[in-house]
């Protein structure tokens, strides 16, 4: 027989099942909080960096590195094979285009030119006799062929005379071929001479030219060493400042031997090197974001090498900056070049640092009063100083653009000001 449950001990079992409820409900909210608490980080706000979505231009980039070099600059090298004898002007020194560098020995090159200027004077004067033994020569023969001319015209006469009288009887028939045989002769004889004569104006023609050339190549050696004994001074040549000098005096220098460099510092170019892979998408005109250790200002693109050296291929790039920036520039220093290759106009942006990892979509932390809560954000173009925002931001937001690698499984960061 089943026993009849008092109302009294129903209520007990009821609320023993209530308080049971309810400190599971607790204790399950307990765990939240703990978790949650476990799970929000604390980080100083001096400990990061603070970036704000603003509108603005991204352009996507191809990164290189460059040079800082001088738009003139001149490499003065030694002309022969000498001694360097002194030094007059240094590294950092400026000097105009007459200023003397250094000093060499040009004792034995001075030598070699008198010598060359006394081998000439002889060819000269070889040419001036050949040319009157020559001239001689023609007049005698040119003499020879006048006065067999005249002896032709005297043998026709002759001749003329013997026919006449053989046709009055007054001499022979034997008489006239003398006449007509001595004609033929002397004209064989002329036309021996006239060829004669022609051949040697022709050959005192080629014998001169070949005199005349020879002495015009020892004329020319002599320019070419008085011009290596001018290049021998060690002048500047431009106006500017030495980037490099051979001071090493008494040491022997060779030919073609780069003595010293003169640069003008009023006007720089970049020289660029940029992966053979990405070469092709390289033009001139293209503009550029160029940054060294102080300063940065742009430029464009003037020229590129057509062959490619270890994987790279050279390119020059202008600059656009003004006297202040340039004045600030010194050769070989290093550049950040960034080609522009297309970009994006009044597009949100931001800093691009650390918190980027350049994905497509990022887990950034934007800043809410006092805390920062993390979302995912789709972003576009990139460079070294800019990333593209495309969603999930506004213009205005304040995010933590330093890495948050510390802090980023925590879906709410806590902002401490100390």
């Amino acid at each position: 027989m089943d026993k009849v449950i008092s109302q009294e001990i129903q209520h007990k079992e009821k609320r023993k099942r209530y308080i049971k409820l309810g400190i599971g409900v607790v204790a399950i909210i307990g765990i939240g909080i703990t978790t949650l608490d476990f799970l929000t980080k604390s980080v100083s706000r001096k400990d990061i960096l603070i970036g704000v979505v603003e509108r603005g231009e991204v352009s996507l980039e191809i990164s290189a590195r460059g040079r800082v070099e001088p738009v003139y600059q001149k490499a003065l090298t030694a002309p022969f094979s000498t001694v360097l004898e002194s030094v007059v002007k240094t590294i950092g020194d400026k000097v105009d285009k007459e200023s003397q560098i250094l000093i060499l020995d040009r004792e034995a090159e001075l030598s070699k030119l008198k010598q060359m200027e006394d081998e000439a004077e002889v060819k000269r004067s070889q040419l001036k006799k050949e040319e009157l033994r020559l001239n001689k020569e023609l007049f005698d023969l040119e003499t020879d062929a006048s006065v067999t001319a005249l002896e032709i015209n005297n043998l026709k006469a002759n001749l003329s005379s013997e026919k006449k009288l053989l046709e009055v009887g007054g001499t022979t028939e034997e008489s006239v071929q003398k006449a007509e045989t001595a004609l033929q002769v002397a004209e064989l004889n002329n036309k021996k001479l006239q060829n004669d004569l022609a051949y040697k104006k022709l050959s005192i023609q080629e014998e001169l030219k070949l005199l005349k050339i020879n002495l015009q190549i020892e004329l020319e050696n002599i320019e070419e060493q008085k011009r290596k004994l001018v290049k021998a001074e060690v002048k500047a040549g431009i106006d500017g400042a030495i980037t490099f000098v051979n001071d090493n005096v008494g040491s022997s220098v060779q030919t073609g031997e780069v003595l010293a460099r003169v640069a003008n510092l009023d006007a720089f170019r970049i020289k660029g090197m940029v992966a053979e892979s990405y070469s092709h998408q390289v033009a001139v005109g293209m503009e550029a974001r160029i940054e060294t250790s102080s300063e940065a200002f742009t430029g464009q693109v003037t020229s590129m090498a057509p062959s490619s050296d270890k994987g790279m291929v050279t390119f020059y790039l202008s600059i656009d900056a003004d006297s202040t920036t340039l004045s600030k520039l010194r050769p070989d220093m290093i550049a950040d070049v960034s080609l522009k290759l297309e970009s994006n106009k009044g597009t949100l942006r931001v800093r691009n640092r650390g918190a980027f990892l350049g994905k497509s979509t990022e887990e950034i932390f934007v800043i809410r009063g006092g805390s920062a809560e993390k979302i995912d954000v789709k972003t576009g173009f990139r460079n070294t100083d800019w990333i593209e925002i495309q969603s999930g931001l506004y213009e205005g937001d304040s995010i933590i653009i330093s890495n948050t690698a510390k802090f980023i499984n925590s879906p709410v960061v806590n902002l401490k000001s100390e």
